[in-house]
This record gives C-alpha cells, structure tokens and sequence, in this order.
C-alpha cells in the first residue's frame, strides 16, 4: 500500500506508525535524484503550459503554477517558465501584492480563482510529468510494483489528504498516490470544494472509524483471518494489539495472539515489554539509510 507522510515528523515517529515500510523522499530536497525528480521543483523541461498558451512549454511544474500567477502589482512572469535551478521560483504576496489568481495560460484574458487554477493548471501539469516524462515514469511503475508487496510511505512538506479541501496547499505526493491507485481527480465531483459546513464536519469526522469487532465462528472464518494477518506481517511487524485494531478482531489481543503463532515461519522480539511479530527478517532498528527506498 501507499501512504504519505509530513518530512517534518521525525523518522522515528514515521517508522513506528508504518513498522517496516519502506520511506521515499519525493520533496525537492530529497537525497535521491529519483526522490527529486517527483517534485513540482525539478526541473524536466518540455512541460506544456496549460491554458491559451499557443504551445509554449515551462522548466517545471511549480515555474508553470508561479508564472502563471496574478497579483495586484504584479502581472504573470514568463521569464518565471525557464527558470531551471529549482530556486528562486516562488512569488509572494509581500513582494507583489494581494494575489487576484491564475491566469488561464499566458495568452489567455482569464483568470481563475485558487479551486479552478489548481483543476485546470496544476493538476493536469503534473500529470503530464506522471504520464509523459519517461524517467518519472519508470519510478512510478517501480511504485506500483512494489506497493503490491510491501508498504510505502512518500514524504512531502505539505499533507492534504483530499483534493476537494481548498484550505491547504495540495500535496504532490497524494497525487502520486491517487494516480497509482487508479482515481487522479478529473471528474466534476473531485474538484467541488467543501462548503464550511462540511469542512466542519469532516474535522469532526477525523479519526472515527468503524469499531464493530468480528467474531470468528467458523474454519473458514479462521483461514480467511490468518491469511490477512499473514498479508500484514508479510510486510511489516506487529503487535498483537496492532493486528487485533487493523482487523478488528472480537477477543483482544489474547485473541489475536492465538491466530498469529498459528503462521509457520513467524518471528518475534521483544522491545519495551512489547512483542513484535513478522514474517520479514528481523533487523536491528533501521537507520534512515536502510529505510529509504532507493530505486536501480
């Protein structure tokens, strides 16, 4: 599975909510060039501007979103399209005034507001660094692959969980999980921002979750269980605790416990009174080095 995680939080933190993932920085200030060639900074080239634009083309995607900004004393920057370092590319409103929005390319007399610039310019721009530039391609296929056998957690700076919540900076590294899950925001309903009512109640919405507990009563319910604590394990290490809360099991840990040690191959230790459980091979606590996903 893919799942994103803020690169402000320390890493022990992260690998202790994600106990054997694997960590892959996609931030402009990640430590691999193939992190780096994720992030809105990095500068491609060839990437079609959308909007009127008559086939002009920007470095990169966040050169694309900057430039084609508007504010009160300030037009769009077409010099902003070639900047290829990765620095110096934002435009603030200290500098340049109360921002009016994006201009929808830069021939174009329309200027949109922030949902609609992020529909119709930053979302396709990145997209098209997914679909079109091979070597990001190629990672992102090497994602896929991977996140079929094990976990994987990409880092950004800015974590916005859902494209239709217009109250943050939207996270590049969920449009790379959303584009591997099969469901990048194209439709009219992935953009309808959240009235303040419902932003309201999504707050309070957060961290609630279903907490029926099943009960195994049958052999088949048993096998289904072990199988699926098996997936778990096979990537990552567990207490019984955790396994009894991922799936819900009736019983308690006790419980879970019983059908864990039923799985041959399966190994533990013991750290802070805790048990872990695994079916991955047993390493020391991983250093950043070792938990970083680095692509051949």
């Amino acid at each position: 599975m893919i799942f994103v995680a803020n690169k402000k939080r320390k890493l022990e933190r992260i690998i202790k909510e994600f106990p054997g993932a694997k960590i892959f920085d996609i931030t402009s200030s990640a430590p691999t060039l193939q992190g780096r060639m994720f992030s809105p900074f990095y500068p491609h080239g060839n990437i079609p501007i959308p909007g009127d634009s008559h086939g002009m083309t920007a470095t990169c995607v966040e050169a694309i979103w900057q430039g084609l900004k508007v504010f009160e004393n300030s037009g769009i920057d077409v010099v902003m399209f070639k900047n290829d370092t990765s620095h110096n590319i934002k435009r603030t409103v200290r500098k340049f005034g109360r921002p009016l929005g994006h201009q929808y390319g830069v021939y174009s007399k329309t200027i949109l507001n922030y949902s609609d610039a992020r529909r119709y310019i930053y979302i396709p721009a990145y997209r098209f660094v997914l679909d079109c530039i091979p070597s990001v391609h190629n990672l992102v296929e090497q994602l896929i692959e991977r996140s079929q056998k094990e976990d994987i957690v990409l880092l950004d700076y800015n974590i916005n969980l859902d494209n239709r919540d217009i109250t943050k900076p939207l996270s590049h590294a969920e449009l790379v999980k959303m584009y591997i899950e099969g469901h990048y925001p194209e439709k009219d309903e992935d953009f309808m921002p959240y009235s303040p009512e419902e932003l309201k109640a999504k707050k309070k919405a957060v961290g609630k979750r279903n907490t029926t507990r099943k009960r195994i009563e049958t052999k088949e319910d048993e096998e289904i269980l072990i199988q699926q604590i098996r997936e778990i394990l096979e990537s990552s290490e567990r207490t019984s605790k955790e396994i009894c809360d991922l799936l819900l099991i009736e019983g308690g840990s006790r419980v879970a416990t019983r059908y864990i040690k039923m799985i041959p191959g399966i190994k533990s230790r013991t750290e802070k009174r805790k048990k872990f459980y695994t079916l991955m091979e047993i390493q020391d606590t991983p250093t950043l080095f070792e938990q970083t996903f680095f692509f051949m």
